[in-house]
């Protein structure tokens, strides 16, 4: 979603500049980039931790399946 919207605030900046001739004030470029890199950096910490919380799962040495009954051979 936050890269979404950095795109959509890119393309009101590039509207706005050509519309007025002149781009907006220093601050746009600025915070098109940060929103960008910040929609990436949280989009891979969600990977990362989708990764980590099915180790943990893995690892807790729960057995794969359960058996409904047990049978003894005499």
């Amino acid at each position: 979603l936050t890269g979404l919207l950095s795109l959509l605030f890119a393309g009101y900046v590039a509207l706005a500049t050509i519309v007025h001739g002149q781009p907006v004030a220093g601050w746009s470029s600025l915070m098109v980039a940060i929103l960008f890199v910040g929609s990436l950096q949280l989009f891979v910490l969600g990977i990362i931790g989708e990764y980590l919380g099915r180790l943990f799962l893995q690892n807790k040495g729960r057995p794969l399946f359960l058996i409904a009954e047990e049978t003894t051979q005499n």
